[in-house]
C-alpha cells in the first residue's frame, strides 16, 4: 500500500507534466463557456414520454445505436413493449416492480426535483448483451398528482458494468432517497428453457469450486467450450455465475 509521501510524489509528477507549457487564462470567460456543457459517460439517447397514455412524444435517431431498433418503430410502441423486446426474461419481474415503485414514489413527492434511475440487461435484435440505464424525471403532473410525461434517456453502460441483478437508485434534489437491488430469487427462476443440462452442469461444478480447467477435464469437453457456456448464461440471466449457483442452492436444484 502507497504511503501518504508517495501518493503526493506520483501526483505531483502529473501536475508538473501538465504544466510543462504556462499560459494566461481568463477564468471567468471560459467558465462562462462551458457551465452548461454536459459530460458524455456513455452512449445516450434522450425520449420525452407519456406516462398517462403509455406512448413516446418523441426519442432520438441514435436509439438505432443503443436498442438495435429504429425512432419510427419505437414511436409506435408503448414503453412495456419497448422493455419486453429487449429486457432478458430474468430482468422483467425486478423491472416492472421498480417502475410501479418509481412512479408511486413521484405521486408521493410531486413537483420535486425527482430523477429515477434503473439498470438492466438486453439482449438486442443481433444477440448482443448490452448494460442498459434508464434515467427518468416527471415534467408534468395532473391536478391529482400523478405524473403525465416525463423526459429520459437511455445509456449504454455496458462498458462500465456487464451484468448484475437490476437496481433502483432515486435521487431527489440531488440526494439519494432510496436505492435498491433486485434479489437473486426474484431475478433467476429456474426453467429448463433458460439453462440447458450441460450448462447448469457448469453452474453446480463453479459451485463446487472448480475453476474452468478441471471443469473441462471433469466434463470431458475443451476449456474453450466452457468459456462459451459461461459467456451464454451470462448473456441470458444477466447474472454473475456465483449469484445463480447461490440461487439454485436455496431452490435445492443443485
Amino acid at each position: 500500500m502507497l504511503i501518504f509521501s508517495e501518493k503526493l510524489k506520483l501526483l505531483l509528477q502529473v501536475e508538473k507534466a501538465n504544466n510543462q507549457e504556462e499560459m494566461i487564462v481568463d477564468y471567468k470567460n471560459l467558465i462562462d463557456q462551458h457551465a452548461n456543457r454536459e459530460l458524455k459517460f456513455a452512449p445516450t439517447v434522450d425520449f420525452f414520454y407519456n406516462l398517462s397514455q403509455n406512448h413516446y412524444i418523441e426519442i432520438g435517431k441514435n436509439v438505432i445505436d443503443i436498442l438495435e431498433i429504429t425512432s419510427k418503430e419505437i414511436l409506435q410502441m408503448g414503453s412495456f413493449e419497448l422493455i419486453a423486446e429487449v429486457i432478458i426474461d430474468s430482468h422483467i419481474e425486478a423491472v416492472v416492480k421498480f417502475v410501479k415503485e418509481s412512479l408511486d414514489f413521484c405521486i408521493k413527492k410531486q413537483k420535486r426535483n425527482i430523477s429515477i434511475n434503473i439498470d438492466f440487461n438486453i439482449i438486442t435484435r443481433n444477440k448482443i448483451s448490452k448494460r442498459l440505464l434508464v434515467q427518468f424525471t416527471p415534467v408534468l403532473y395532473s391536478k391529482n398528482g400523478v405524473a403525465m410525461i416525463a423526459k429520459g434517456k437511455y445509456s449504454d453502460i455496458s462498458h462500465y458494468k456487464k451484468s448484475g441483478s437490476p437496481s433502483l437508485c432515486i435521487i431527489v434534489d440531488g440526494k439519494i432517497a432510496s436505492q435498491n437491488s433486485a434479489s437473486s430469487d426474484m431475478i433467476f427462476k429456474f426453467n429448463d428453457s433458460m439453462i440447458t443440462k450441460q450448462e447448469l452442469e457448469i453452474i453446480k461444478q463453479i459451485s463446487l469450486g472448480y475453476q474452468s480447467k478441471e471443469i473441462a477435464s471433469i466434463l470431458n469437453i475443451s476449456k474453450h467450450t466452457v468459456y462459451t457456456h459461461m459467456k451464454n448464461i451470462r448473456n441470458k440471466t444477466g447474472q454473475e455465475i456465483t449469484q445463480i449457483a447461490i440461487s439454485l442452492k436455496s431452490q435445492g436444484l443443485i
